[in-house]
């Protein structure tokens, strides 16, 4: 999906009652994100759970294989008091495009949801990057989303811009006899 940024998506997010935002820091953050994203993607297609520690290293890893592409002031995390409740990471010049940005994990966990946390992360996301010279944002996301994804990006004015087909078969393995 993606969105051209402007005045009518870059808006000030409304932020629920006890719910305030900030810059994720890694040294700091990584066991709580790890917790607050594992069980956020619980529901989503493919999720296979993992020992916390494991997701720690996990997760670790991952931001440390986009090297120069990570832009650690654009992780923001949704916090209910100390406590991580979602978060969104963007990656700004994508495709080397400086114009172009990509969103990453988008989400909230499921106890925090409805309550318009997730587009409010959206919004504050959205004006950071455009403050940075970002005129679109994209995003993939699964159709089939349990947590109505799609809706949450309509809602802030995103697009379908190409559809992509997935199919999936189960193999049974070969057993020694």
């Amino acid at each position: 999906m993606r969105v051209a940024l402007g005045a009518e998506v870059t808006g000030a997010p409304r932020w629920p009652d006890g719910i305030s935002v900030r810059v994720m820091d890694l040294d700091v953050d990584l066991e709580d994100y790890a917790i607050a994203y594992g069980e956020a993607f619980r529901d989503h297609w493919g999720h296979v759970e993992l020992p916390l520690e494991q997701r720690i290293r996990r997760k670790r890893a991952e931001f440390e294989s986009w090297g120069d592409e990570f832009v650690p002031d654009l992780w923001f995390v949704a916090t209910d008091g100390d406590t991580i409740v979602g978060s969104v990471g963007s990656f700004p010049c994508h495709g080397g495009d400086a114009t172009r940005s990509y969103l990453y994990h988008v989400f909230v966990r499921a106890a925090w949801r409805n309550r318009g946390i997730a587009t409010a992360l959206l919004r504050h996301t959205f004006a950071q990057l455009h403050e940075r010279g970002c005129q679109t944002v994209e995003l993939h996301v699964d159709s089939k989303n349990l947590t109505h994804g799609l809706q949450l990006y309509r809602g802030v004015g995103m697009r379908p811009v190409w559809h992509q087909d997935l199919y999936e078969r189960h193999l049974a393995l070969a057993v020694d006899s």
